[in-house]
């Protein structure tokens, strides 16, 4: 379910209102609106909220998933108060398509970059949230700013393969001479990823250490890019 942070901090509070409530001596509204007030408070969201508003957050909490929590909330006309029906444990935490778009770039940088602090498990961890995010029905990058795509005729998962150069600089002491030698190691990297904006700009990024090898598109799409940023130097 997609719902913006002030929202969901209102569906916590309303959660630990009602955690240890009973049928006798459930929250009313009136302190379920007043403890959402405070969450917002704290939370730095100000703007205090209605009492329809609070009502709507009940109702939303109790449609089934997708389109709210399946949360058992019962009313007591005798206390005139709220709890939970029956045992109920509500999400820790919430993730929005843009947090998703983020960590989604993140762990596609982290693979695209080749650093050596990137071991062989840290990689197929990263290959496993890389793989749930692109099956995730909250990401939607068609539909997010943060994630454009960079070539209208290519919006799908591509396998891209580029070439790291890794520069190593060594002194040796030859016949009392100190001289210094410099080395290219080249790694190959092969990574199925998604064609968005960041992907370029990540790629643009390292500069002379990384070159793209496929898709072929791609790769007429950073020479181009870096012609036109040469441009500017002239």
């Amino acid at each position: 379910m997609n719902s913006s942070k002030r929202t969901w901090l209102r569906y916590q509070a309303i959660d630990l209102k009602l955690k240890d409530a009973s049928a006798s001596s459930g929250p009313r509204l009136e302190e379920l609106i007043e403890a959402c007030n405070e969450a917002l408070s704290s939370a730095g969201e100000g703007e205090e909220i209605s009492r329809r508003t609070v009502q709507k957050d009940i109702e939303t909490m109790r449609k089934p998933d997708p389109e709210g929590f399946a949360a058992p909330i019962a009313y007591s006309s005798k206390s005139k108060g709220y709890y939970y029906a029956s045992p109920f444990d509500f999400p820790a935490a919430h993730v929005d398509s843009t947090d998703l778009v983020v960590l989604k770039n993140t762990v596609d940088q982290l693979l695209l970059s080749n650093y050596d602090g990137v071991t062989d498990s840290i990689r197929r961890a990263l290959k496993s949230i890389q793989t749930a995010l692109k099956q995730s029905d909250e990401y939607d990058l068609e539909n997010s700013s943060a994630g454009r795509w960079i070539d209208p005729d290519h919006t799908m998962p591509e396998l891209v393969v580029l070439s790291h150069r890794r520069k190593t600089t060594f002194r040796t002491d030859e016949y009392e001479n100190l001289i210094e030698i410099s080395a290219f190691d080249e790694d190959i990297s092969q990574e199925t990823l998604f064609p968005d904006r960041y992907l370029l700009e990540n790629i643009l990024r390292q500069g002379r250490t990384v070159e793209v090898l496929r898709p072929k598109w791609l790769r007429k799409l950073v020479r181009k890019e870096l012609k036109q940023t040469l441009k500017q130097y002239e």
